[in-house]
């Protein structure tokens, strides 16, 4: 069971993608009797990490609090999406490595794709993120991975875009 949970953010944090994770895991509603998530927001320092959206967060904790999630969420920075930096590369595949699960929201696909994490992979990415346009990076030498944006009927409406899309590894 996934109880240990952790979110990654980077300069600038989608609000949006943050707020859609903090109220999915952050939020204890466990019915009484039943453990909640232990969830915690991470960041290379515990220093303000501003937002696509004019406000700061402040971390609760850096990176080294990955090592001990079961499932980490990345959700990104907003496109164009610079590098992750070493050290959250380095704890996404540990991650992988020792079996938690690893997945993102939105603009967080990008951030595994840098990392290699989705190379030899099928990924798909919402409108927005498609939209922007932006080149995947090539990961760590291994076959670049792609990301589709979803085509014909599974695709929403015009003009309406899905909430999130998760890549999980």
């Amino acid at each position: 069971m996934l109880r240990n949970v952790a979110v990654p953010v980077l300069a600038p944090v989608p609000a949006f993608e943050l707020g859609v994770v903090c109220e999915a895991f952050g939020l204890d509603r466990a019915p009484p009797g039943l453990p909640a998530y232990d969830f915690a927001v991470c960041g290379e320092q515990i220093t303000p990490v501003p937002t696509t959206s004019g406000f700061a967060v402040l971390p609760g904790h850096d990176l080294n609090r990955l090592a001990d999630a079961d499932l980490i969420i990345v959700v990104g920075a907003a496109p164009p999406t610079p590098p992750p930096p070493p050290a959250l590369v380095a704890q996404l595949h540990d991650a992988v490595a020792r079996g938690a699960t690893v997945a993102s929201a939105c603009t967080g696909a990008f951030v595994l794709a840098a990392a290699g994490l989705l190379d030899g992979r099928r990924a798909t990415s919402t409108g927005v993120c498609a939209a922007a346009r932006q080149p995947l990076p090539a990961g760590d030498g291994r076959s670049r991975s792609a990301l589709h944006r979803r085509r014909g009927r599974s695709s929403p409406a015009p003009g309406r875009q899905p909430l999130s899309t998760c890549a999980c590894i």
